[in-house]
C-alpha cells in the first residue's frame, strides 16, 4: 500500500480554516484519476495522511526508467560481446608467458636480476648440446608470482615468440626430474574453469588415466586418442583398459654370458664319453 504525505498540519486541514480546506481541496483534485478510494487519517504528527488503495499513476523521469525487455537483452549482447573481446586480448597477451613453479624461497633468489639468471641458468643445463638456439636467449622478463615465504614458489617467465615457448615446453620431462613443473599462463576465466574441473581430473586419474590441463581445457588421452573431457563426463568414461608395461627381465647372472646354451648337454657328453 502506497502512501503520500502531504505535510498538513491538524489546524489546516480542519474545517474551521478557510485557507487550509481549500488547499486541502486543491490538493485533491491535482491527484489523478486512477487513484480512487483515499482513506485519510492522522499520524503521530497530527498531519493528515492519504493512503491509497489502488496505485497511482507517478510520473517518471525517463532517464531513470527501466528498459523494456527486447533493450534488455540488447544490452546483455552487447556486454557478452565485450567479455568474448577481453577474454580473447587477455589470451593474446599470455599466449607467449609460461609459468614456472618449482623455484626455492632462497635468499640467492630474492632480487630479480637473480631469479632471472637462476631461471635461464636451470633452462640450460636441461637443453640438449646440439640444440642451436637455446629457450633462455628468448626470455625478455622474469617475475615472481607467489608471495616469500611460502616454500616453492611460481615464476613468470616471458618469451619473445611462441615459438620459444614450446622449445621451453619441450624440456618439462627434464625440469621434472629436477623438481620443476612448467604450465601456461591463465586468464581469470580459465583458472576459474580449471578450478571446476579438478574434481573430474581426480576421477580420470582414479581410472588409471594420466589427465592433464591446457588453458583451462582438461583432456586425456585413451589408446592413443586424445580426447577432452567437459564437466561431470569423468564418471561415464569407462576404465583405462591399456594393459600394464610387462616388468622388466631378470638381471643376467656372472657366469651367464660365459655359458653356451647347450652346456649341460655338452658336459654331459664329455662326461659319459659319448660321441
Amino acid at each position: 500500500m502506497n502512501y503520500l504525505k502531504w505535510g498538513r498540519s491538524t489546524a489546516s486541514a480542519t474545517p474551521d480554516s478557510a485557507s487550509g480546506s481549500k488547499r486541502f481541496a486543491d490538493t485533491m483534485q491535482s491527484l489523478p484519476a486512477s487513484a480512487p478510494a483515499l482513506k485519510l487519517h492522522k499520524d503521530d504528527s497530527g498531519d493528515v495522511v492519504t493512503a491509497a488503495t489502488a496505485t497511482a499513476e507517478v510520473p517518471t523521469d525517463p532517464a531513470t526508467t527501466i528498459p523494456a525487455a527486447p533493450a534488455l537483452d540488447t544490452h546483455r549482447q552487447e556486454l557478452a560481446s565485450i567479455r568474448d573481446d577481453v577474454e580473447f586480448l587477455s589470451q593474446r597477451v599470455r599466449s607467449k608467458n609460461i609459468v614456472l613453479h618449482g623455484v626455492p624461497d632462497t635468499a640467492s633468489v630474492s632480487k630479480p636480476a637473480d631469479l632471472e639468471r637462476f631461471v635461464k641458468h636451470t633452462l640450460d643445463e636441461v637443453t640438449p648440446g646440439r640444440t642451436a638456439s637455446k629457450p633462455s636467449q628468448s626470455i625478455t622478463a622474469v617475475s615472481q608470482i607467489s608471495r616469500p615465504g611460502t616454500g616453492n614458489r611460481s615464476v613468470l617467465v616471458e618469451y619473445a615468440s611462441s615459438q620459444a615457448k614450446h622449445s621451453a615446453y619441450a624440456l618439462s620431462k627434464e625440469l621434472r626430474r629436477r623438481g620443476f613443473h612448467l604450465a601456461d599462463e591463465l586468464t581469470p576465466k580459465q583458472m576459474h574453469a580449471q578450478k571446476a574441473m579438478e574434481a573430474d581430473a581426480s576421477a580420470l586419474r582414479s581410472k588409471g588415466f594420466r589427465p592433464w590441463f591446457r588453458r583451462g581445457a582438461l583432456y586425456y588421452s585413451n589408446r592413443g586418442v586424445q580426447r577432452q573431457c567437459r564437466q561431470g563426463e569423468a564418471v561415464k568414461v569407462p576404465t583405462c583398459s591399456v594393459p600394464p608395461p610387462p616388468p622388466p627381465p631378470p638381471a643376467p647372472t656372472r657366469n651367464a654370458a660365459k655359458r653356451s646354451p647347450n652346456h649341460r648337454r655338452d658336459n654331459g657328453v664329455r662326461a659319459s664319453g659319448w660321441k
